[in-house]
């Protein structure tokens, strides 16, 4: 018998056949979605720790909309129901990053080669899993050591906010190191800076999220309209993703604001298309045409808040 309120310190036992693994998952995400606070990661780990293992409590759906996890916590689900997981949602989930997940599932080696359906409504996991480069302000050695010989000397008392003063000068845009006006010492510390650079631009990032997902055949991209990558446009953003899913079916777009619909054209296998909400179809009516694998095309027009087929 399932309980209707599962406790978040999970107590389960034994095995479990799929369909009541499914059930216990969903009570406990439901739980959580219909609370007022929200649970700490403690709570969420020691929760789904049976779902861990896909021996004792394999599940083939995860539905995780509107929960709030980790990236720590999605990658070990992922990681472990990875021979049954079928159909992945994520819609409205919070505390994923791209750079943390891909991480992680980089660092395992494995694919989700079971996964066929991922819903989606926020773009962030989507987007190129970079490291952020930490700014380091160029500096001459001759100002910094002026500033800890001063530091050392009686007058190191002085109000903290002039202190603040002195260093903020220091690391101003006039004090910029150039190469045209480096003296020998200043020329150390150049290179040495310069090697710190190229090292940190030699940290290989982790693949894209969707090349862990090589047999994915349904994607739902939901609302477009609060697309958010600022250095990637939808068309670019598209071929990226589409390039790492040769086998999609079905694609949803709905809401999204889009015009350019050229990257569906290397789905060669896309069978349906799901353009809800979507203004100015007129446009791209054409280059739609041209998918002639398509079988299926959902469409609807907005009139007075009110959508039809």
């Amino acid at each position: 018998m399932i309980s209707e309120r599962p406790s978040t310190q999970s107590n389960i036992q034994g095995f479990l056949p799929i369909r009541p693994s499914e059930m216990v998952l969903h009570k406990i995400c439901d739980r959580w979605r219909n609370t007022e606070h929200s649970q700490s990661p403690e709570e969420i780990d020691n929760a789904l720790k049976p779902f861990y293992s896909g021996d004792m409590c394999p599940v083939s759906i995860v539905d995780l909309s509107g929960v709030q996890i980790t990236d720590r916590i999605l990658a070990a689900l992922l990681i472990n129901q990875r021979y049954s997981l079928t159909s992945l949602s994520l819609l409205s989930t919070k505390g994923i990053t791209a750079a943390g997940i891909c991480s992680l599932l980089y660092k395992t080696k494995i694919k989700l080669q079971h996964l066929h359906s991922l819903k989606l409504n926020s773009l962030d996991i989507l987007r190129v899993p970079r490291y952020r480069q930490r700014y380091q302000p160029s500096v001459g050695c001759v100002a910094l050591e002026k500033l800890v010989s001063n530091l050392n000397k009686s007058n190191r008392k002085m109000p903290l906010d002039l202190m603040e003063d002195n260093i903020r000068r220091l690391f101003s845009n006039d004090n910029v190191i150039r190469s045209e006006s480096l003296d020998e010492s200043q020329m150390d510390e150049y290179k040495l800076r310069a090697i710190m650079e190229h090292n940190e631009a030699q940290i290989e990032s982790p693949p894209q999220f969707m090349h862990f997902c090589p047999a994915l055949e349904h994607l739902y991209l939901l609302q477009g309209h609060t697309y958010s990558i600022e250095d990637e446009t939808k068309s670019a953003f598209l071929v990226r993703i589409f390039s790492e899913l040769p086998n999609l079916k079905t694609v949803d777009l709905s809401e999204w604001v889009i015009h350019d619909f050229l990257p569906l054209q290397k789905l060669h296998f896309l069978t349906t298309l799901v353009l809800y909400d979507v203004r100015d179809l007129e446009t791209s009516i054409d280059t739609i045409a041209t998918l002639t694998t398509l079988n299926v095309f959902f469409c609807s027009n907005d009139v007075d808040g009110h959508y039809s087929l």
